[in-house]
């Protein structure tokens, strides 16, 4: 994973992915870490090309990550060219081809096929500037006052089976939306 030189000012540490649950209702995972290494609720999980979603629950010896491109996440994200922002949110129909959809957009938003969406400075979880993924359609609401995207996440969950976990907390981890610009 090649994450380490993109994102130097993180602390990660690897895992394996040990089981699966791609069902109707969910696409959780299984990670071979957990609370005597140190993981908690809420770390971050990153792959090779960028956001994987959060740690939702923990024991001693594994952890469950719940994926952005579950109907239940839920990610404050931006382009990176523009900084117009938006929720990325898991969608049930999308998930099936590995996508995710962007809400909450600006009907004025300069937002184009092809940005680069990352994680925005919204919420409490996801420090800012995570490659997130990149819009593939875009859609104005039927209200005429907002937009959305399809994005193809940067991350292909299909062939996921190694995962870096950020080891702080996002009250306790640089901004990093810097990093990549120096």
């Amino acid at each position: 994973i090649n994450l380490k030189p993109r994102y130097p000012a993180l602390p990660l540490t690897g895992a394996y992915i040990t089981a699966t649950d791609s069902n109707n209702w969910s696409n959780d995972f299984t990670i071979s870490k957990g609370t005597d290494d140190g993981l908690q609720i809420n770390m971050v999980v990153l792959a090779d090309g960028g956001l994987v979603g959060r740690i939702y629950k923990a024991n001693k010896t594994s952890a469950l990550v719940i994926p952005i491109i579950d109907d239940s996440s839920s990610v404050g994200g931006e382009t990176k060219r523009t900084g117009d922002m938006g929720f990325v949110k898991g969608d049930l129909k999308l998930s099936d081809n590995g996508f995710c959809r962007m809400e909450n957009i600006d009907a004025d938003a300069d937002i184009l096929e092809n940005d680069e969406i990352v994680t925005s400075s919204l919420g409490e979880i996801y420090p800012p500037g995570i490659t997130i993924g990149h819009v593939k359609e875009i859609h104005m609401d039927s209200d005429g006052l907002t937009k959305q995207a399809i994005i193809q996440p940067v991350v292909n969950f299909r062939q996921l089976n190694t995962v870096l976990v950020v080891t702080e907390l996002m009250e306790e981890a640089p901004d990093i939306s810097q990093d990549e610009q120096t």
